[in-house]
């Protein structure tokens, strides 16, 4: 569920062309391709908070990957870059509620499991504000890609690997309690099934809860079509 980290250097970083290119544009393609699904899972059926998050986040990794395929101009590098910013720290609080609303659901309405995963969750989203309100943004020529998008850190190399490590470990902590949670709920419901003589295996349990979480852990994964987060 982790968005990678994408340093050329702790003090610059050029936009890489032929990266957010083409992720943006699969991004886009499995957005299309999916719409039908969308459209029978998310709004044809009653109206939740589950189902507008999710379909909240699809809409904004379109919006993101069509930003990230936008030419550069030199009048437009640092609004552009701010803009996708923006959409990524929207995609994190995104994924953060997500999370929570899955612990939620799982762990009998524990409001504790779900702060706790939800705090966990956003930890990205603050050490992210902070980059981005401290990077700045220069549009340089390049003799190859043309215009590209120049970025300033403001960390040295020991702090950006701090922060890295933070970053990531508060995501894989959030992620193991709710697999955790996940494998005891899915244990609670093959004991019941057992004790009424339904035959279900625990791994058939397990892969199918499993499955579940693994298409949890993408959505929120592929927020971002371009690797370029600095700290997750």
């Amino acid at each position: 569920m982790s968005w990678e980290l994408s340093h050329a250097s702790a003090s610059s970083a050029s936009h890489s062309t032929t990266h957010s290119v083409p992720s943006s544009a699969l991004v886009v393609y499995e957005f299309l391709i999916t719409i039908s699904n969308e459209i029978d899972i998310v709004w044809k059926r009653p109206v939740t908070v589950s189902a507008v998050l999710f379909g909240s986040i699809r809409w904004c990794m379109l919006l993101t990957a069509t930003f990230e395929l936008a030419p550069i101009i030199p009048n437009n590098c640092a609004p552009l870059y701010i803009l996708i910013r923006v959409f990524l720290l929207i995609g994190y609080t995104q994924t953060a509620l997500f999370s929570a609303l899955r612990v939620f659901a799982i762990s009998n309405r524990s409001h504790i499991w779900s702060l706790v995963v939800f705090a966990l969750s956003m930890v990205p989203f603050m050490t992210n504000l902070v980059d981005a309100a401290m990077t700045k943004y220069t549009a340089v020529t390049d003799p190859i890609f043309g215009t590209t998008c120049d970025t300033n850190f403001p960390f040295s190399p020991q702090a950006d690997n701090i922060l890295t490590y933070i970053t990531r470990s508060s995501l894989v902590l959030a992620d193991t309690i709710v697999l955790v949670l996940t494998w005891i709920k899915t244990f609670g419901n093959w004991r019941r099934a057992r004790s009424v003589n339904v035959q279900v295996s625990l791994t058939t349990c397990l892969l199918r809860d499993g499955q579940h979480h693994l298409f949890h852990s993408f959505v929120s994964g592929q927020h971002s079509p371009d690797a370029n987060l600095q700290f997750c």
